[in-house]
């Protein structure tokens, strides 16, 4: 199944309650409306038999949910860093 970078940035922003604007920037040299760029699996599956178990979403709850519980909140990170007054 084809997904587009603007659907994986909406599931993104969706499992993360954000409410942070898409900003869509320029295309690159050589890309037209038409131009698409996705992932093949095709290798994977024919070399070492893979194929996903879990939907695209789910992987990506997933990773969200790894990554809370091993960063620490960010809050906590604007302190440490002379940088804190960026806005991520």
């Amino acid at each position: 199944e084809e997904i587009t970078v603007n659907q994986i940035a909406d599931v993104v922003l969706r499992k993360v309650n954000s409410k942070v604007p898409i900003e869509h920037v320029p295309m690159r040299r050589g890309e037209t409306e038409h131009t698409r760029i996705k992932a093949d699996l095709t290798i994977l599956k024919d070399k070492v038999g893979f194929t996903p178990k879990i939907s695209f979403e789910d992987g990506i709850a997933k990773t969200i949910d790894y990554y809370k519980n091993k960063l620490p909140p960010l809050e906590s990170s604007y302190t440490k860093y002379p940088c804190a007054d960026l806005q991520l």
